[in-house]
């Protein structure tokens, strides 16, 4: 930090300057550099399941003057809603192609359950085998 100089004397043109050991006292508050302990309990509480949401929500946009602090918590709740997003497209993902293999599947079972009635279903069983092969090469 600059040395700050006060300028004219009392009574003259100057700037009026706060003393510097106030001055370091309000940048320290604001700037104070965490532990690695502090960022350790920090996103250890911010990543507890339900509590952590609450959490990275009052560090983020709550009153917290120590500004790493409330950048960690910014940065976290990105974090957290792109995983939410990515994990989201996955589970959607994953439950269409279990529809997919279950509609499948209970087709294939339903043509098996009548193959002792008509042996004439064996050909659409193996041609709907060769079908369903196909997705999984």
């Amino acid at each position: 930090m600059a040395e700050l100089i006060r300028l004219g004397e009392k009574g003259k043109i100057g700037v009026n300057v706060k003393p510097k050991e106030e001055a370091m006292e309000e940048y320290d508050l604001k700037t104070e550099a965490l532990s690695t302990g502090g960022f350790w309990i920090i996103l250890f509480v911010m990543y507890l399941p339900v509590i952590g949401w609450v959490a990275t929500l009052i560090f983020s946009f709550g009153k917290n003057k120590n500004s790493n602090i409330r950048n960690l918590a910014r940065a976290t709740l990105i974090n957290k809603l792109i995983l939410l997003v990515m994990f989201s497209l996955l589970a959607w993902g994953l439950h269409i192609v279990y529809e997919h293999i279950r509609t499948q599947l209970n087709y294939l079972s339903k043509l098996i359950s009548s193959l002792p009635d008509n042996p004439q279903n064996l050909v659409t069983i193996l041609e709907k085998i060769k079908e369903i092969s196909k997705y999984f090469q």
